[in-house]
């Protein structure tokens, strides 16, 4: 908002009250920004922990029998868990992931650093490949039937 409101004043004269400019009037339309961070310890914004009640709430609603959980709240409690801990692991790995790329540089190695994120970069596509090969198209494939052969 306080860039609106800058612009407001800057461009669209809106001096008197920036709140009222049409840049900051658009904006307020929108409503509030939700921020769904995880941080490199695993914590979570209360937003998105929000967002996961939400996502537990419904998938238990259709899923709770298929899952074989005794009741709804049994299988919200375990959707929540999984997709909580999916995403901690995932915030911890891409702060690892950032640390180590960077870490050459810091050291002052800025060739050493590169050379190891270009074989990074190799070893995730080909793991990346080899996952789609088999799990999308292939025999045990979820996305787009099985491979012709």
């Amino acid at each position: 908002m306080r860039n609106a409101r800058r612009a407001d004043i800057e461009y669209n004269g809106h001096d008197r009250n920036p709140l009222d400019g049409p840049i900051a009037r658009r904006l307020k339309e929108y409503g509030r920004v939700k921020a769904f961070v995880v941080g490199p310890r695993t914590e979570m914004s209360s937003d998105l922990h929000s967002l996961i009640n939400c996502i537990s709430e419904r998938a238990a609603g259709e899923r709770w029998r298929g899952m074989l959980a005794t009741d709804v709240i049994t299988a919200k409690d375990v959707i929540k868990t999984m997709i909580t801990n999916s995403l901690g692991i995932l915030g911890a790995r891409a702060n690892a992931e950032c640390l180590e790329d960077r870490l050459g540089m810091m050291l002052g190695d800025g060739k050493a650093a590169f050379g190891r994120r270009r074989s990074a970069d190799a070893a995730n596509r080909e793991a990346y490949e080899k996952y789609s090969r088999h799990y999308c198209s292939g025999d045990g494939g979820h996305a787009g039937g099985r491979s012709r052969t």
